[in-house]
């Protein structure tokens, strides 16, 4: 039985996959491609095509209760803080006299995932692997595990987060059986609502050669970009179209009936997602939308592209969000060439987006003459579905490791290197090959840190201050560093005769050395013992921040005239406040 699932939480679709008999495979119907959508009625939420259809099922006054893109909220909302997050028509986010956080939101839509799952027998779910953009930070993160463990019913320890990016590459890796070690991908992820553009490379583990590392090189994105923007773009064009012919805006204001201005409003939605879809599939396509405002109906008319530079065009109302995308990738490969990468071999296009002709078009344009993607051709590799497949892809892996090592606990060899009899064992119990065994267990994944880490210091260089006005923050760890990795240095006290120092511990997204205090947030709090009284002039207080492959801080603190050295398990995904409360 199936244990362990990968899933794609998306803006505008999110899917859950398994792998079966050495492939990765959607569950559900169809594609399997389920709304990221929320439907709260008086006495039932529903999720997924219910509520996606729900204002042309049951009429226009269910419309404002239709929750969409709540992904975006994510990374926005703040910590122990009611979050108000976007809907179709505006919303305060209150159905039923309760408030919904984002969290609470996706939740639902991950119940909606795990209800797909139950249909299939072979299913139960124990482990679960959810994908996130790389440039997700910390609370968003923590968000998405909040949101697993609610919607799932797992512990956040049953849960595993992968960068999108990083499972699309492994996806298009383990499916077209390409040897990639030595290979550096650019990564353009243009999802519903989203957008993410990663530089990663596919390396020998130099401490293990058997072992393959992925490993983030530099990573931007847009939480508020994504292919719902390109249908908003649409329906503004229609929108005043329908002005110009009519002489009335089309807006809620100006209905006679506002629920049935919702019904007409949510059905040009829906309807302009699927003219985006015809004005992507061919060269120069053109589609015909019934723009309906009470008695006033007008049929308007938009091309893809077209020879006259004054005509409206959807590739034309859409440029400014290509030119965005380009922007971020610039930067991206800019980053990547400075951390000493100096050829880019492939270019994956993911997301349902990327679909678009004018972004394969686009690419191929803006970067003709970028010597890091000289002769490279985008490529597509199922752009819709490869991330939640590089997710099952993960936690098949995850599950083939899990038992290997309880093999070696059950025998009495933890930590040893497993046999060719426990990869037999595992291979017959699990219904694979010795190789599928073998190369479930060979694949490692670097990231990096998505922030800066630093100690708060006065401006002359010591570990305490009064007031924040003197203070700044030395990152010993920088934004965009590969996991693991740490950073060390030494300060003095900032008083003459101190026996301890209390260092607090900041994070920011300043990449260089000193971050200011105002663009940085605490995430925790050591007390350091010396072994004697300390002047100001004495530079002995040795902080050492140490960052795990999970983005756990270690954070360490001694007197190098002697002592012991004093540690903490910082969680920088857990707000400092909820700390305090805790101890």
């Amino acid at each position: 039985m199936t244990t362990h699932f990968g899933i794609d939480l998306g803006t505008t679709y999110s899917a859950i996959a398994f792998v079966n008999k050495g492939i990765a495979e959607i569950i559900g119907e169809g594609s399997g491609l389920v709304p990221s959508v929320v439907y709260f009625g008086e006495k039932v939420v529903l999720a997924g095509e219910a509520a996606k259809k729900k204002g042309q099922t049951d009429g226009g006054e269910e419309v404002p209760r239709i929750v969409t893109c709540v992904k975006r909220q994510m990374p926005t909302a703040k910590p122990d803080e009611r979050d108000y997050f976007q809907r179709p028509y505006g919303s305060d986010g209150e159905f039923g006299g309760k408030t919904y956080t984002p969290t609470e939101v996706s939740a639902e839509i991950l119940r909606k995932l795990k209800e797909e799952t139950v249909k299939h027998k072979q299913a139960d779910i124990k482990k679960v692997v959810i994908t996130i953009p790389a440039f997700f930070e910390s609370d968003a993160r923590q968000r998405t595990k909040e949101a697993g463990a609610k919607g799932l019913g797992l512990t956040e320890n049953d849960i595993v987060l992968l960068e999108e990016p990083v499972a699309a590459a492994f996806h298009y890796a383990s499916e077209k059986k390409e040897d990639i070690k030595g290979k550096t991908f650019l990564v353009y992820d243009l999802g519903g609502g989203t957008f993410d553009i990663t530089v990663l490379s596919v390396e020998e583990n130099p401490q293990d050669t058997e072992k393959t590392i992925y490993r983030v090189i530099s990573t931007e994105g847009n939480h508020s970009l994504g292919g719902a923007d390109w249908d908003k773009k649409i329906i503004e064009f229609f929108k005043k179209e329908f002005q110009k012919e009519t002489g009335v805006e089309y807006s809620e204001a100006n209905a006679k009936d506002k629920a049935d201005f919702h019904e007409w409003n949510n059905k040009l939605c829906l309807e302009v997602e699927e003219s985006k879809k015809t004005l992507s599939e061919s060269a120069v396509p053109t589609v015909t939308q019934t723009v309906r405002l009470d008695e006033k109906r007008v049929k308007i008319t938009l091309k893809r592209k077209s020879e006259s530079d004054e005509e409206e065009t959807f590739d034309k109302i859409t440029r400014p969000l290509l030119e965005e995308t380009f922007l971020l990738t610039d930067i991206v490969i800019s980053k990547a060439r400075e951390k000493g990468i100096t050829r880019i071999d492939k270019l994956l296009l993911v997301g349902g987006s990327t679909l678009m002709l004018q972004v394969k078009e686009g690419l191929l344009q803006q970067y003709a003459s970028e010597p890091l993607l000289q002769g490279v051709v985008p490529v597509f590799h199922e752009p819709n579905k490869a991330v939640a497949k590089g997710a099952a892809l993960y936690a098949h892996r995850w599950a083939v490791s899990e038992r290997l090592d309880q093999i070696l606990i059950d025998t009495g060899r933890g930590g040893q290197k497993s046999t060719t009899s426990d990869l037999q064992q595992v291979a017959s119990e699990m219904g694979m090959s010795m190789e599928e065994v073998q190369e479930a267990g060979s694949i490692s994944f670097c990231t990096i840190s998505s922030q800066s880490f630093g100690v708060k210091l006065l401006k002359s260089g010591v570990v305490r201050a009064t007031s924040d006005e003197d203070n700044y923050i030395h990152n010993l760890i920088q934004k965009d560093s590969p996991k693991p990795c740490r950073g060390e240095s030494l300060y003095s006290p900032s008083a003459d005769g101190q026996t301890v120092a209390n260092v607090a511990v900041y994070g920011n997204d300043i990449e260089e050395k000193e971050a200011r205090m105002d663009a940085s947030e605490i995430k925790d709090e050591l007390i350091v013992t010396f072994v004697r009284p300390m002047n100001r002039n004495e530079k002995c207080i040795k902080i050492e921040i140490e960052m795990d492959e999970e983005g756990i801080l270690h954070l360490h603190g001694s007197d190098t005239r002697g002592g012991e050295r004093q540690s903490k398990r910082i969680d920088p995904n857990i707000p400092y406040e909820k700390k305090k409360k805790n101890t």
